[in-house]
Order: C-alpha cells, then structure tokens, then sequence
C-alpha cells in the first residue's frame, strides 16, 4: 500500500500546471478555485496576496460527477476561446 506521502509525490510530478477559475471570495483576496490538472481536477484556495493555491483535494478524471465534468468542459471551452482571441496564455 502506497503512504500519503508517496501518493502526493506522484500527484505533484504529474500535475505541475493548471488551469483555475474562481468560484467564490471567502476573505478579501482568498477565494476558492476549481482547477484543471492534466489527471483531472483540484479544488482548493488561491490567497491572491501571497500567489499561493492551496490544494484541498483532487479527482482524477475517472472520479469526476457530472457536474465537475460540467464544468471541466467549461474552463476548457473558457480557455479555448481566450487563446483564440490573444493567440497566447501568457
């Protein structure tokens, strides 16, 4: 059985990238985000202030419910869209 620490590890050399969008300001500059990573999602908080996201969990692609698939296609269709328009993310 693999421990915590190994699952992280392996989760975090996967996953270096992501793409968020903000869901809802719980504090000034903290809000909460839904990100898309290249095995799935995360959902967590991103302190604006700091430029810190904190990863409260993550679903692999296998795991996701309708409507985190929802809105998975959402971002996906967002980012498309936006990079169209600029011709670049950055």
């Amino acid at each position: 059985m693999k421990s915590i620490y190994d699952i992280i590890r392996m989760y975090m050399n996967e996953n270096n990238f992501c793409d968020f969008q903000e869901l809802e300001e719980v504090a000034e500059g903290i809000v909460k985000i839904f990100c898309l990573i290249p095995s799935g999602i995360m959902l967590g908080m991103y302190n604006k202030p700091l430029s810190l996201i904190k990863a409260n969990t993550f679903l692999t692609n296998d795991m996701l419910g309708k409507s985190q698939n929802e809105m998975k296609t959402l971002i996906i269709n967002e980012l498309e869209k936006y990079k169209l328009s600029s011709g670049n993310l950055y």
